[in-house]
């Protein structure tokens, strides 16, 4: 009996990939896209200015437009209510001072609790990802970093792109490879990322189907080594690398890689970057 079961499953589990790559396309590349502008560096302003203003905030990412960036990072995570929020934890202790997780607090509490900022209450409150889209998609790229995973979230997320026409504008980012390709099942157009994609993965590339192969790969900066390099040269994706963690510290070494997509933790030490830099943070610091 144990036998037959074993056997049962297994040839469901062969038939189950035999129909993922049908759908899949196939093994192989898929032809190169880019969401990014420009051929050259592209600084991604990490949860809008958090080193300056409540993270994942109206305002810093007001202040990331003025300050000339031309694409931004955020979070998403879901209300109780399971309306999108744009958010970084898991926990509110630490953004909005109440003790609770995100996901137990409807979104018509969230939308008036301020956001806390160095300990101190800002005239921010938590934004729909609605409101976030519809106020930032014409400005920036959008690299959205997806903290829940399931379907309904991911089809919630097409919806709103689909809606709001901004496919072209914006990464949907996962750690979750089922997640992605499921968002490429249903609209190709979109453009995705895998996170976590670090030195030491790369044999990740080669099982993905053609058709759900992501647009990027994400990685810490830290984790990246000269065999992976090689490894994103080989294979022509080294414009298709975003990494985050990138600070002063590391920047030379980020730039000298050939890496052009890269998530900034911004201050002060930047401020040559980008011409209004200076004029608007001083104030800040």
């Amino acid at each position: 009996m144990l036998k037959r079961f074993l056997l049962v499953l297994t040839l469901l589990i062969l038939a189950g990939i035999l129909l993922l790559l049908l759908i899949g396309g196939g093994f192989g590349r898929r032809p190169e896209r880019t969401v990014f502008d420009s051929p050259t560096t592209n600084y991604i302003a990490h949860r809008g200015l958090y080193n300056y203003f409540a993270e994942n905030s109206f305002e810093g990412y007001e202040h990331c437009r003025l300050m000339g960036f031309k694409a931004i990072e955020t979070d998403i995570r879901v209300s109780k209510d399971n309306r999108l929020i744009v958010f970084h934890d898991d926990s509110t202790r630490r953004l909005l001072e109440i003790n609770s997780t995100i996901d137990q607090i409807p979104f018509t509490e969230l939308e008036g609790a301020h956001l806390y900022f160095n300990g101190a209450k800002t005239n921010n409150t938590v934004m729909s990802f609605n409101k976030f889209l519809n106020s930032f998609q014409k400005d920036f790229v959008i690299y959205l970093d997806n903290k829940v995973n399931k379907k309904w979230v991911a089809d919630s997320l097409i919806l709103q792109i689909n809606k709001s026409s901004a496919q072209n504008s914006l990464v949907v980012a996962s750690s979750n490879l089922l997640f992605l390709s499921y968002i490429k099942y249903k609209n190709p157009n979109v453009f995705t990322s895998l996170e976590g994609f670090n030195a030491g993965k790369e044999w990740i590339y080669y099982l993905i189907p053609k058709n759900f192969k992501p647009d990027y790969y994400s990685s810490f900066i830290s984790k990246v080594d000269d065999r992976h390099l090689d490894f994103l040269r080989k294979n022509h994706l080294l414009d298709h690398k975003i990494v985050y963690g990138v600070d002063r510290n590391n920047l030379d070494f980020t730039l000298n890689s050939g890496i052009h997509n890269m998530i900034l933790d911004f201050d002060s030490s930047f401020v040559e970057i980008l011409p209004k830099t200076n004029e608007i943070i001083r104030d800040k610091e």
